[in-house]
């Protein structure tokens, strides 16, 4: 039976080395902390619902959309702070702390918005792998709001 996952899971890796060009990283235990600078928003408190041709989209808030931009921005010298070369497309445990600038929003929609920063800036392949938010939590500073992120590779 473990031959046919990890048969599966190659497979999936070529397909994935196909469209994207970056490394891979699926070594198990490996942890990679980086810091995202600027206050954090939530993914749900305001939804925007807009019609793309015949089909509607909710796309995430305004603030969230304008921090995700912000965060983006950051995305190379996070890279190269944390070590991150490559891609991670095996599942991993994410551990922040939001550092917010009032207390506003929980928890939970500041993890979806995170999870979709992690996917857009090709940190994750896909935010799915993420298999558990252990040790995140909500803080202020609003002297210097951030978020700080802990990713551990769990391996296949």
């Amino acid at each position: 039976m473990p031959k046919i996952r990890v048969a599966v899971d190659e497979k999936r890796v070529r397909r994935l080395e196909a469209r994207w060009p970056l490394p891979f990283i699926s070594e198990p235990e490996r942890v990679f902390r980086f810091e995202v600078l600027g206050a954090p928003r939530t993914k749900g408190n305001s939804p925007v619902p807009v019609w793309n041709k015949r089909r509607l989209i909710i796309l995430p808030s305004r603030p969230c959309r304008r921090w995700l931009k912000a965060a983006l921005e950051q995305v190379p010298f996070l890279r190269q702070a944390s070590g991150l070369k490559g891609m991670i497309v095996v599942p991993v445990r994410v551990a922040a702390v939001f550092y917010r600038d009032r207390a506003a929003g929980d928890l939970d929609n500041y993890e979806k918005g995170l999870g979709d920063f992690l996917q857009r800036a090709r940190l994750l392949s896909n935010d799915k792998h993420i298999a558990s938010w252990d040790g995140s939590r909500l803080d202020i500073d609003r002297v210097r709001p951030r978020v700080e992120i802990e990713i551990t590779v769990l391996g296949l």
